[in-house]
């Protein structure tokens, strides 16, 4: 019986629950979101280091017109607004994170009671196994003992 697959790629439980650094492992989701979070950092930092560079390049403009003044207030306004989106953005993108990583502790819990409750099977197993065996060999050293001719 193969594990079930999992909307992570396609992969399947023993892939998906292996941290991204271990071959086969899925990490998948997770690098997704922790590189979606970089991204949505580096452009608000692009967006940052832009707005400071266009107030400084109209700032340095002689004359200033007022309309000039008008269009940097605006800007400072979409630039504002873009960077509360970048937040939620990235607010979202953590929580998604979070959420996975909440999923893939749970995913390995389960995976390692499932493991134990194996190895406890094949204990019992080889157990009762060991025990038929030996009742076997027990039975068949009995017959044999009572077929011995008794030497007169």
């Amino acid at each position: 019986m193969s594990a079930p697959i999992l909307p992570i790629s396609g992969a399947t439980l023993p892939q998906a629950i292996r941290p991204a650094g271990q071959p086969g492992g899925a990490g998948g989701f997770q690098d997704v979101l922790s590189s979606a979070i970089q991204k949505v950092e580096s452009i608000g930092q692009v967006g940052d280091r832009n707005a400071i560079r266009a107030e400084i390049q109209v700032r340095e403009w002689r004359p200033i017109a007022g309309g000039d003044l008008t269009a940097l207030g605006s800007f400072r306004l979409y630039v504002k607004s873009r960077e509360s989106e970048i937040a939620r953005l990235r607010l979202e993108a953590a929580q998604k994170l979070a959420e996975q990583q909440k999923l893939m502790l749970e995913a390995r819990r389960r995976c390692r009671l499932l493991e134990r409750l194996k190895e406890r099977r094949f204990t019992e197993w080889t157990a009762t196994r060991d025990r038929e065996v030996e009742e076997i060999a027990a039975e068949s050293y009995l017959a044999r003992w009572g077929r011995r001719k008794p030497v007169a």
